[in-house]
């Protein structure tokens, strides 16, 4: 162990959520860290308190072109999207081999157990030194966690890496979250979402096109733009070991593919 006192300890949330299960591709997990000061700020806990009283739900999969639920999420993601040099995100995109019929429980074992290790691990390894962080892990209750105990398991397991791998952090608290109850939760639901959209890159349906249209505005927003082009984006499946990829490159693609991004482009 390091000899000397570390730096006052920093205190973040981190909020986990999956889009997209089974053959419902791509099927994703992520997780977004927010320092505690930061997710505390009166803009966000207006949006939190909002969303408690049941004034608004957040449900991109609902999306489909209703203008009230276009103007929230707008409005939602380019506010919170202020603080984004603050946060950190990480995305694994999971692929399901073909499997014999006794080991899909083992693969879906692995899915809800490993998989948010390694995206959580990733969020909270390598922050040097001299820094000490305490987290807090939000995850949207779902079956498939509390039959494996994710929220007791999670902690635990994590702790284990940080004294084995000599990581200065600790989990102090996981907790499961209802749907619209805590506005972290909610916020990965979207980003996870928009991701997925970007991913299948389709105009196939007046649903499609007006998520898409959707989400060309919100990368008119520069900061938005930003924080997305740098999410931690990983790809699985049984033929190749973790690889991260450079999700800007899904996001070019994507663009060249809206006209209304172009027309954009054209009058700046």
């Amino acid at each position: 162990m390091r000899e000397g006192k570390l730096m006052e300890n920093n205190q973040v949330k981190i909020f986990f959520d999956e889009s997209g299960k089974n053959n419902d591709r791509p099927t994703t997990m992520g997780a977004l860290l927010i320092p505690n000061l930061v997710y505390e700020n009166e803009i966000i806990k207006s949006f939190n308190n909002r969303l408690q009283k049941r004034e608004f739900e957040l449900h991109w999969k609902d999306y489909g072109g209703d203008s009230e639920k276009r103007n929230l999420i707008l409005d939602f993601i380019t506010t919170i999207m202020k603080f984004s040099s603050t946060f950190s995100f990480n995305i694994i995109n999971y692929r399901k081999p073909n499997l014999q019929e006794g080991d899909k429980h083992i693969f879906e074992d692995m899915i809800y157990t490993k998989l948010p290790e390694r995206i959580l691990y990733g969020l909270l390894r390598q922050h040097g030194s001299d820094i000490s962080i305490n987290a807090d892990i939000f995850i949207e209750k779902a079956t498939e966690y509390d039959k494996r105990k994710l929220k007791q398991n999670i902690p635990h397991q994590l702790n284990i890496q940080a004294i084995y791998r000599g990581e200065n952090y600790r989990i102090k608290n996981c907790y499961y979250k209802e749907k619209n109850e805590e506005i972290g939760v909610e916020l990965v639901d979207i980003i996870l979402g928009i991701v997925r959209t970007i991913i299948l890159n389709k105009n196939t349906s007046k649903k499609y096109i007006a998520r898409n249209e959707l989400i060309v505005e919100l990368l008119k927003d520069k900061n938005f733009n930003s924080f997305l082009s740098k999410i931690g984006y990983f790809e699985w499946s049984s033929d190749y070991e973790l690889k991260k990829i450079n999700f800007n490159y899904y996001i070019q693609l994507f663009l060249s593919n809206q006209e209304s991004w172009i027309n954009y482009l054209a009058q700046k």
